[in-house]
């Protein structure tokens, strides 16, 4: 039985990054080619990777030919809004004000990343209204 979990390791992040930006299905190595814009990659320890995504039950894949063709199953913004949950719950205790506090206290925010954020929250304060 295939388990799922909610988080992946940052190198299977990777992997299911170039997953989610390339058309489905995608080949082993058009996998590979869009991971190596980044830096060079082993195809055996590719191979060992998704073998482990499919195995969480993150991907699937069929065989075309000789080639296994992989499909996202869990899609990029599921991921991402359940792993921003559960950083957010586990580093913030669900504070998003501790969140933004702690990225403007470690200057990790500029000016304009404040007034982006302050326009996007005035955006859906008022479509709520």
């Amino acid at each position: 039985m295939k388990k799922q979990h909610h988080e992946i390791p940052d190198t299977e992040l990777e992997v299911m990054n170039a997953i989610w930006s390339l058309p489905s299905p995608a080949s082993t190595g058009e996998i590979k080619k869009k991971l190596e814009q980044n830096r060079p990659w082993n195809l055996s320890a590719l191979q060992t990777l998704l073998g482990r995504l499919v195995e969480r039950g993150f991907i699937s894949f069929d065989r075309v030919n000789r080639n296994k063709m992989y499909t996202a199953v869990v899609k990029n913004d599921e991921y991402r809004i359940k792993a921003n949950q559960t950083f957010l719950q586990k580093v913030n205790g669900n504070s998003v004000k501790n969140f933004v506090a702690s990225l403007y206290d470690g200057n990790v925010l500029s000016k304009e990343d404040l007034e982006e954020l302050e326009a996007f929250i005035n955006e859906k304060m008022n479509a709520e209204k």
